[in-house]
């Protein structure tokens, strides 16, 4: 007979959250659910590490920046983020046009300071 109640479920959600790690032929059990941890980058085939990228999209842009995608895609919209330059149909931006952006305090892409940074760096002013 199934047991019905506030503590049947508690019981149940207690149940589904346990896990066994296996740790030096160690046997315990943790409560909650598994983490999730992100996969390394695959090396490049003589094991070197992988060269620093120019140019990343929204998501990494996002996730360097401590933002979530879509606030990133909003700012995006808005103009409160740098401008991307498109490849396809691809929208990138520039890894050190991305650091100069966070160093002056993220200022909004038509702000004069910023436009003025970016004429220093020699990429020119998108007005």
């Amino acid at each position: 007979m199934k047991r019905t109640g506030p503590a049947a479920a508690r019981r149940d959600r207690a149940t589904r959250s346990v896990r066994t790690v296996t740790l030096h032929d160690h046997s315990r059990t943790c409560q909650g659910p598994t983490p999730a941890v992100p996969p390394a980058p695959p090396p490049l085939l003589d094991g070197a590490p992988r060269p620093l990228r120019l140019a990343v999209g929204a998501v990494e842009a996002a996730r360097a920046c401590g933002v979530s995608t879509r606030s990133w895609r909003r700012g995006d919209e808005s103009g409160r983020v740098p401008l991307a330059a498109r490849i396809g149909t691809r929208k990138v931006w520039a890894t050190e046009t991305l650091r100069l952006w966070l160093r002056l305090g993220c200022p909004h892409r038509d702000s004069p300071i910023w436009i003025a940074a970016l004429k220093r760096l020699g990429e020119g002013a998108a007005a």
